[in-house]
């Protein structure tokens, strides 16, 4: 508003509610994410060595920075399959392995691993296979409906074509006075 001017009540209600707007605008970015985010501005004191670690470059000493922690249950279910699978490396390294011969049931004839079933292959289908199989399907059933169609066509025809023969041709009159030529 240009100063000196009185502004009547509408004007001032407006302009009342653009600041609370504004407010409120404000206070939701401040608790947002963006008000979570450390300034770009903050110099950091970290440096590596020869060796990779980190440093405190105003102390000198070794840092351990804090590492990625998966949230999500598949990245997690992953994480502690390595571990596991890690575990079982060290607990296998560390068994020394028993002397079989020493024991008296010990054969020599049988392998100490037994034959284990190779791993099959994945096999794919082509593309399309089962496309051309429905298709070829559904040609066979569209042949055998047309099979039937006319095989009732026949028969129905063939009934007809009896009965038109029989009014398409003239009735003879027989007389019985009439003696044949051949017997």
């Amino acid at each position: 508003m240009p100063a000196g001017v009185i502004p009547d009540t509408e004007t001032i209600d407006k302009m009342r509610r653009a600041a609370q707007l504004q407010a409120q605008i404000a206070a939701r970015l401040n608790t947002g994410i963006l008000s979570n985010l450390p300034s770009s501005e903050v110099e950091s004191n970290v440096i590596f060595d020869e060796q990779g670690k980190t440093i405190d470059a105003s102390t000198g000493e070794e840092i351990q920075l804090t590492h990625y922690t998966p949230t999500l249950k598949a990245n997690l279910r992953a994480k502690r399959a390595q571990q596991f699978k890690e575990v079982l490396q060290t607990t296998t390294q560390k068994k020394p392995l028993k002397n079989t011969t020493a024991t008296p049931y010990f054969d020599p004839r049988l392998s100490l691993k037994a034959a284990r079933r190779p791993r099959r292959q994945l096999n794919f289908y082509e593309p399309g296979k089962f496309v051309k199989l429905a298709q070829r399907i559904r040609t066979k059933h569209q042949l055998q409906l047309l099979q039937e169609s006319v095989a009732q066509a026949v028969k129905k025809t063939g009934i007809a074509s009896a009965a038109k023969l029989s009014t398409i041709q003239p009735k003879r009159a027989t007389d019985e006075t009439e003696i044949p030529s051949v017997e």
